[in-house]
């Protein structure tokens, strides 16, 4: 399934609100305390929550506890409210608690504003390879591109722009040999960008003895002889080894967040829709 199928996701504004609501909320470290305490009780009340965040180093009030830490979880759908007052932790927010643990020194990183650098790494680790730069501007605003390039600069490796170049329907008709007019250097350079069907020209230079301006001086004579042609490749963006962790880990919190809102449709499905079997078990 190619990479705007299931990336589609990222662009539906409901489920994008609810990924926001739940990303936002697990960047707090008072709201990420209080996931923790919740997993080792039944359920807690707010006085009880206070106390267990106090001997966490937090000192607030219940009002402010309830207000700016409790019912962000709520909106989230990570905790409950039980009729007897308790808080409790919901299936979801089990399941978010415990993926949040695998990247809680990057949180900082990746829940800036409205969780942009969320979705550009959960974009990256859905296409599984390299994404180019109009390929994340339909998942996230272009002015914000080059503000989330800062922020998650360990997450990331970007690819600056190539030119490849390739031969052309008149090139290929020539068996591989060059005009005899044509320089041996230059007959030499077109065996190997036909050879590697098409070669970035960093590439090319690696496989010659040639000096890159020599190289350039054969690589215009064959375009203008109509054998070759160029073509630049846009700049991408990829993910270091950390950056895959931290992906992945956002990608499979999708799954769980999407599942929650679609309890009626059949896991395999959900797994055809948003990555492997692999991704979705790990979920």
């Amino acid at each position: 399934m190619g990479f705007m199928m299931r990336a589609e996701i990222l662009t539906d504004v409901t489920f994008k609100k609810l990924i926001r609501t739940v990303v936002g909320a697990i960047k707090n470290p008072r709201r990420r305390a209080i996931l923790d305490a919740l997993c080792n009780y039944e359920g807690l009340t707010l006085e009880q929550l206070a106390r267990n965040l106090k001997k966490r180093g937090y000192y607030h009030s219940r009002s402010t506890i309830l207000e700016y830490y409790v019912k962000p979880l709520i909106r989230g759908r990570l905790i409950e409210q039980t009729g007897q007052r308790l808080f409790r932790i919901s299936c979801l927010g089990e399941k978010i608690q415990r993926e949040s643990k695998q990247i809680e020194e990057y949180t900082d990183l990746v829940n800036q504003g409205k969780c942009y650098e969320a979705f550009f790494l959960i974009a990256l680790s859905i296409a599984e390879g390299q994404l180019s730069y109009g390929q994340l501007t339909e998942i996230v605003p272009m002015h914000t591109i080059s503000r989330i390039e800062k922020r998650i600069e360990p997450l990331i490796k970007k690819y600056a722009a190539k030119t490849h170049y390739f031969v052309t329907e008149d090139g290929e008709g020539t068996d591989g040999n060059c005009p005899d007019d044509i320089p041996a250097s230059g007959r030499e350079i077109f065996k190997l960008i036909k050879g590697n069907g098409g070669i970035p020209a960093a590439e090319l230079f690696e496989l010659t003895p040639l000096f890159p301006r020599t190289c350039y001086k054969h690589l215009k004579r064959l375009k203008e002889r109509g054998l070759i042609r160029s073509q630049k490749q846009a700049v991408s963006f990829g993910l270091t080894p950390a950056g895959r962790k931290v992906a992945d880990t956002l990608q499979r919190i999708v799954a769980h967040i999407f599942f929650e809102m679609n309890k009626h449709v059949p896991k395999s499905l959900i797994v055809d829709y948003l990555g492997t079997q692999e991704q979705y078990r790990r979920a």
